[in-house]
Order: structure tokens, then sequence, then C-alpha cells
């Protein structure tokens, strides 16, 4: 994994037309005295997770260019089966909007990606997504509800940690290698962020 002294390493090596590991060339911000680059950069869990992660799941569920090889993952068949469910949910108070139809989930906002994902996934996908794919996406969903919550007790974390890994390991077997995109990758490393920095939310 990436750390200050092999960063700085790679950063001597780099240059304009080579980049070294990944680090191209100093910028602005290396120059910093305050900022360190790897010490102090978090990973942005609403573009890389819900944004990023969540949103390309639901095109390998709902768009049959991302269904062809492996038929089991699409619930494209059953989105009229899910959008009945999604419509009936009556969210708590603490939920500022009611869900939209699945079918603009395209249009969804990094908000609605995180509700759905924390809130309504598991109870709409319910005997809908076949067994192997659900306990999948439960991992997922047990793992962010853990570490967006308010007070993280530091020695479940390691167990989240697992999860997670196992999370991204079975994605690549269940849905194709091309699922596994840079925030798919970040999810081996959030709980490390989580430790440096507290809570996603905060």
């Amino acid at each position: 994994m990436r750390n200050c002294n092999n960063y700085q390493i790679d950063l001597k090596k780099a240059t304009k037309n080579k980049a070294s590991h990944g680090i191209k060339e100093k910028t602005i911000l290396s120059e910093l005295s305050l900022y360190h680059p790897i010490l102090n950069t978090n990973i942005d869990y609403m573009h890389s997770i819900l944004e990023g992660v969540v949103k390309r799941f639901f095109r390998s569920w709902f768009e049959e260019k991302y269904n062809n090889q492996l038929p089991d993952k699409s619930l494209k068949e059953s989105m009229y089966a899910i959008n009945l469910r999604v419509m009936n949910i009556r969210p708590p108070s603490f939920i500022p909007n009611a869900p939209r139809v699945i079918f603009s989930w395209n249009l969804w906002k990094a908000n609605e990606f995180l509700v759905f994902l924390l809130y309504y996934c598991l109870p709409v996908f319910n005997h809908i997504m076949k067994a192997n794919y659900f306990a999948h996406l439960t991992k997922l969903v047990v793992a962010m509800q853990y570490l967006l919550g308010e007070n993280i007790n530091r020695n479940d974390l390691d167990d989240i940690n697992d999860i997670l890994v196992d999370f991204v390991k079975e994605g690549s077997l269940l849905y194709g290698p091309s699922i596994v995109l840079s925030g798919m990758h970040e999810l081996v490393h959030i709980v490390q962020c989580t430790i440096d920095s507290g809570p996603l939310m905060y």
C-alpha cells in the first residue's frame, strides 16, 4: 500500500512523460508544509461509492448491454415489480424525500443512491434478486451502515474490512472483472480512511 516513504520515492522518479506507480509529478499541493497527499487525503465516498460503485451496479442490474455475458445478475425483467415495491415505501421522517421511480435511476442524485442502499434495497430486492447476488449486496449494505454511523467501535473495523474485501472479490466473480473500477478498489482502503479521519459522513 502507498505510504509517505514510497510516495516520495515515486515523486522523485516521476517526470512529465512517465509516471512512477501512478504518481506523475509534483503539484502545488506537494509544496504545502501542513498537507501531505497521502496522510491528508480521504476517499470521497459520495462520488467514489454512491455515484461510482452503487451506480455501476444499477447499470449491471438494469441495462441490457451489461447483462449479455452474465444474465443471472440482470433485474431488467423485474423492474415493474421492483418499482411497485419502491413506490409503496413510506419513508420515515429523517429521510427528506419519497423515493423516485426505479426507471429514473440514471437521474438519481447521490443522496438517493445512499438512501436506497442503506434502507430500501434489501426489502425491495428480497426474493427478486438471486440469493447469491442478494447475499453479496448485503455485505455492502452492512459495511456502509456501519461506516456512515456517528459512533464507530474501533474493535469492529477489522471485521468490516474483511466484509468489504470479500465483497470486492465476490463482485469480480459474480459480475465479471469490468465491475472492479477504481471505486471498488477504494472499498478495500476505506476502513483505513475511517481509522485515520473518522466516520465517512463527518
